[in-house]
């Protein structure tokens, strides 16, 4: 009897750290990993009949820049909560609780390939190096337009705002502390006679941390 109580306690242990939130990612240690001189490499794709893959190169002299925390975008439409607790349909995510953004609209590999080198890819999916499609969403945060591959438009769920008193009004926003650093990237294609640059160019990327969805209660 004790051997199958075992048995069952093990998968079930395992599925509930499985179902264990990340926890918080100190800002101050993203800095530190992205102020040195470092370079790294992505996996290989196929781009016709040759093999490619991307390099992002970091130096110690180009410091990097915390923001703080900051409102990437609404997640939902503003509700009226002055008289009651209204439920609000929430209409756009990021689906990880990390994220990078990219002052220009290239291959998401790119952003994969930051995240890896931070050791704080979600998962594998999420290391899509061989994406080389350049199609992602634009946001205005800090000032600019900056791209992602990560967010979604979709009609995701609802949430429930309570009243608050002395406020009327209520929507969800995203939040999320943010690191921002120019890096030289790079794109090489295998050849017969080795490894050829093809493209390379400075960028400015900006490294999303601890997002959350908050509720943002207001007045007009």
């Amino acid at each position: 009897m004790k051997k199958a109580m075992i048995i069952l306690f093990v998968p079930l242990l395992i599925l509930l750290i499985s179902a264990t939130s990340r926890t918080y990612i100190n800002p101050t240690s993203i800095q530190n990993k992205l102020d040195v001189n470092a370079n790294h490499i992505g996996g290989i794709f196929r781009v016709g009949i040759l093999d490619n893959y991307y390099k992002i190169n970091l130096s110690s002299t180009n410091k990097s820049n915390y923001y703080g925390k900051v409102k990437l975008f609404d997640v939902s439409k503003e509700v009226y909560i002055a008289n009651s607790s209204k439920s609000i349909e929430l209409n756009k995510e990021i689906p990880h609780p990390e994220a990078v953004f990219l002052s220009s609209d290239l291959p998401c590999g790119y952003a994969d390939l930051v995240l890896d080198f931070l050791g704080i890819c979600e998962c594998d999916e999420h290391l899509k190096t061989n994406d080389n499609v350049t199609d992602n969403k634009a946001i205005h945060i800090l000032g600019t337009d900056l791209y992602s591959s990560d967010i979604i438009d979709d009609k995701l769920d609802n949430m429930l705002i309570d009243k608050k008193n002395g406020y009327d009004y209520a929507k969800v926003i995203c939040m999320a502390d943010i690191i921002g650093k120019e890096i030289y990237i790079e794109q090489y294609q295998k050849t017969w006679f080795g490894d050829y640059n093809i493209w390379d160019t400075n960028i400015d990327i900006y490294v999303a941390v601890n997002i959350t969805k908050e509720i943002y209660y207001y007045n007009k």
